[in-house]
């Protein structure tokens, strides 16, 4: 009969507990970093991102320049009448120095970039916002500043040619017949207008960017580094 508690026994030195089996370590996980949004496929343009706010001065940019390039050619850009005849410059008859098979005493070759320029400002703009990526390392601050810097040379051969265009003729004005009046057309204005506007998409584009560029860089023991006292 044994008793009805039995005394304490020391512990074994010698006993070790069963071991747990070991686990495989949990794989190791990649870390995380931001995707950007994506892109619309391949032969997809979607035009509604032009109706976002944050597009709209590649918007405006867009619609100047295809404005500029169309007046360009399809308006007049310099007109005289008087005396029963009338005549009607484009810009580029100006630029060519030819009015259809007509030679010109003066043709003013740097006209040409306007159209060039009305070109790149437009289509860098639908490129941006359409997310075509035909073109390499074309970012959202480069294209910004193309559409502001072809706005701009546009607009500086635009008026540089037009006084050129008015020395000529202010030299010539004492050969004129009186009673002939003569003046800028509409596609001169709705050049100069477009352009303007294409200039004001680019700046708008800028300074949309201008607070992500400002932003200090993050501190490197996490979030930003406190704000020191001022000194005494």
């Amino acid at each position: 009969m044994q008793p009805p508690y039995a005394a304490p026994q020391p512990p074994n030195p010698y006993y070790a507990p069963p071991s747990m089996p070991m686990q495989p370590p949990p794989p190791m996980q990649q870390p995380m970093y931001y995707a950007p949004p994506p892109m619309p496929a391949s032969g997809s343009l979607d035009f509604n991102a032009f109706t976002l706010s944050q597009n709209r001065g590649s918007l405006f940019a867009a619609i100047g320049g295809v404005v500029a390039l169309l007046s360009f050619f399809l308006f007049d850009f310099w007109g005289v009448s008087g005396d029963g005849i009338s005549f009607n410059f484009k810009a580029s008859d100006l630029a060519s120095g030819h009015f259809g098979s007509i030679p010109l005493d003066h043709s003013y070759p740097l006209l040409w970039l306007v159209p060039v320029a009305a070109l790149v400002a437009a289509a860098v703009a639908v490129i941006i916002v359409l997310g075509i990526r035909s073109i390499q390392g074309l970012t959202s601050r480069n294209a910004a500043v193309s559409i502001t810097s072809a706005s701009a040379v546009g607009i500086v051969c635009l008026l540089i040619s037009v006084l050129q265009f008015n020395g000529d003729l202010g030299s010539s004005q004492s050969s004129a017949t009186a009673g002939i009046s003569y003046g800028y057309g509409f596609g001169f204005w709705l050049t100069l207008l477009a352009l303007i506007a294409a200039l004001i998409g680019g700046i708008l584009n800028l300074r949309q960017m201008q607070p992500a560029y400002m932003q200090p860089p993050p501190y490197m023991g996490g979030g930003y580094p406190p704000q020191m006292p001022p000194m005494q």
